[in-house]
């Protein structure tokens, strides 16, 4: 019996593995490893590789970091593992190659035989076609697939080009020049969409007629079947590196001696029949079937009997930790320091947010509040008008934000100009950035989703006031005050069908309060009775309490009612200590379809906004890193690691606060 360990399990891949196991009477999952601990039916989930019981083998369908994780796991206990996360950088490659002197690795970007026949089928239309036909490469995946193009879609590339004598020069967008086609190309082309398992297209086109070698996975059982082939392969072999993939400049040469490479396909077909030794003995010697030779390869696996009875189908779960921080309040003192950090004109906010890059990096999504107008088309300013320099965003997408909520008092500060200068600045940020609160002031229908690990996220916010300053008379788009109910209804309503997982931000409550007002306390309740998942309290610079909710027909809500302050320059001790609510989103897909979402463990992490006398550097702090020697040479006032904790556990119920 082979015992497996499945890096990825909560993943679909991860679910394919498990049935597939679950037929055989070979092998058995006796763990998982992914990004949270937990449990799959009776299997055991690890965070990470320590604490793994004796396995004889590992099954990686992860990232490129987990793959570098398993096998120096792999190295360090002689663990054999399976690599089949794609996207891995030269470096990567480099981590498996020292790996493979200590321990068996076999890393495979498809373990699909019926992708392998492609490949040999597109050299020997190469060796036939090649100079007279143009070449593309088109693949497809779902669209939760982070590297484009795929790994399978370089091998087919690789493949064709050695047999072309490396002759080729990988295209991989053509829109930024206006060209003819070069003769020696070869474009490789990715599509993202829905839940595409994988397709790839070999073109070969020539003047008056087109080849189409053509592949298409309908299921991840495929790549599955091979996993676990390979997985039998290589337990209890020495150490060693089984590899397909090509050299990263994208030139190829196999890194496998022939009868490898027909191992390599009876480990990804995971039958010995005639045929397929046939089919490998051509591939691997190049003679045909009818010919003597044999396949030395096609005895390294035995058949495997189909199973008597199919299992039940495994759900699908799915997990997002989800970040939300309060209230990003820049003050003069801090865009004046970025200005004298930067040079020729840039503002340089990174020293302030420095400390706080590792702290994000632990969560899939990080949200935050900007309170403050940001674009280039004004002056910067601070209270009580503010505008913030454009480039502030450049250190905030640094250190991992990419969902911000831009409702509130200060919205109207520059009037209908800073609400087109805003929209025009978050507009032009990358494609992974998404912001919410100006609306079209007709329609109110400016919907913003995210989905990340196959959850889908619905984001509203909304503001209880703006300092007084009415909707500009001239402007086009405008905040939703949290008065507006009859238009916060039309939007939930637009919205909840779309998502996973609907998320409001309430900009409410009294400045400097940490008690919950009662119009919050009703206003949240509405919402959990409107079927919101979390609602994200902000504006009183203060931290306020969280509670659990069930609305009107039972759904279970969250709500933080005060994040408090992130990076700011305020003159109150309270006003340094915010909370950043930590919140896991898991997502179980059954096999009908049908699926739910749970809340799971939501804290509230304190963080710090430090500077000196003078307001000289300013800078934000996790608690964890937070020394009473800081708090000692604050500016204005001392701040004890005692009084932080009295206010956080005096403001916030106890069961939600930690120190990490």
């Amino acid at each position: 019996m082979t015992d497996i360990v499945i890096q990825g399990i909560y993943g679909r891949m991860g679910h394919a593995l498990i049935e597939k196991i679950a037929a055989r009477q070979d092998c058995r999952v006796v763990a998982g490893v992914d990004r949270e601990a937990g449990k799959v039916g009776d299997i055991p989930v690890y965070a990470g590789f320590e604490g793994l019981p004796k396995v004889d083998a590992i099954i990686d369908f992860s990232s490129p970091a987990g793959a570098v994780a398993a096998v120096q796991y792999g190295a360090v206990h002689g663990v054999p593992c399976v690599i089949c996360s794609t996207g891995l950088s030269a470096e990567d490659e480099t981590v498996l190659e020292d790996a493979s002197a200590k321990t068996p690795i076999f890393r495979s970007a498809n373990m699909s035989l019926g992708v392998n026949v492609l490949i040999e089928l597109a050299r020997q239309a190469t060796r036939v076609l090649s100079g007279e036909f143009d070449i593309e490469i088109v693949e497809k995946h779902h669209h939760n697939k982070l590297d484009a193009p795929s790994g399978t879609a370089l091998m087919i590339a690789d493949a064709i080009n050695a047999d072309a004598g490396n002759s080729y020069e990988y295209v991989y967008d053509r829109s930024q020049v206006r060209q003819k086609r070069g003769a020696k190309e070869l474009g490789i082309s990715s599509v993202r969409g829905g839940g595409i398992v994988g397709e790839h297209d070999v073109l070969f086109c020539g003047p008056e007629e087109v080849l189409t070698l053509s592949h298409s996975a309908g299921s991840r059982g495929v790549f599955a079947d091979g996993a676990v082939q390979a997985a039998l392969y290589v337990a209890g072999r020495e150490p060693r590196l089984l590899h397909d993939d090509r050299p990263f400049a994208g030139q190829a040469a196999m890194r496998l001696r022939n009868n490898e490479i027909a191992a390599c396909l009876v480990i990804a077909l995971g039958v010995g029949s005639v045929l397929t030794g046939a089919l490998l003995q051509e591939i691997s010697t190049g003679k045909t079937a009818q010919q003597p030779e044999s396949v030395a390869a096609a005895a390294y696996v035995e058949p495997t009997p189909a199973p008597e009875t199919t299992p039940e189908p495994m759900p699908t779960v799915e997990t997002v930790r989800f970040s939300a921080t309060g209230d990003d309040l820049i003050h003069d003192g801090i865009f004046l320091q970025a200005k004298n950090r930067g040079t020729d004109g840039y503002y340089d906010f990174s020293y302030a947010y420095e400390n706080m890059r590792d702290f994000y990096t632990q969560f899939d999504v990080n949200w935050l509040n900007q309170e403050t107008l940001v674009n280039d088309a004004f002056d910067p300013s601070g209270y009580p008008m503010f505008s913030t320099p454009g480039d502030i965003t450049d250190a905030l997408y640094d250190i991992g934000f990419r969902v911000f909520s831009l409702s509130n008092n200060h919205s109207y500060d520059k009037g209908a100009a800073g609400i087109d200068a805003s929209r025009e600045h978050w507009a032009a940020m990358p494609d992974d950035v998404v912001s919410m609160g100006f609306y079209n002031l007709e329609t109110y229908d400016d919907y913003v989703y995210q989905t990340v690990n196959g959850i889908t996220f619905g984001y509203l916010s909304y503001t209880e006031h703006t300092n007084g300053l009415p909707t500009p008379s001239s402007a086009t788009y405008g905040v939703v005050y949290l008065s507006d109910l009859d238009i916060i209804e039309q939007q939930i309503a637009a919205m909840r069908p779309n998502c996973d997982v609907l998320v409001v931000s309430c900009h409410w409550g009294v400045e400097g309060s940490h008690d919950v007002e009662d119009s919050q306390r009703q206003m949240a309740q509405w919402l959990a009775d409107h079927d919101v998942d979390l609602i994200i309290g902000t504006h009183p610079h203060v931290t306020q309490t969280a509670e659990w909710l069930t609305g009107a027909e039972g759904h279970t809500s969250f709500v933080a009612y005060s994040l408090g302050n992130f990076l700011n320059a305020q003159s109150s001790p309270d006003n340094m200590i915010g909370a950043v609510l930590d919140i896991t989103f898991q997502k179980t897909t059954q096999s009908d379809g049908s699926s739910a979402v749970e809340m799971q463990d939501p804290k509230l992490h304190c963080v710090i906004s430090q500077y000196e006398d003078g307001w000289k550097n300013i800078r934000e702090y996790p608690y964890s890193a937070y020394t009473d020697e800081l708090g000692a040479a604050h500016g204005n006032f001392t701040l004890t690691r005692e009084y932080i904790e009295s206010v956080l556990y005096g403001s916030i119920d106890e069961q939600f606060v930690t120190l990490d």
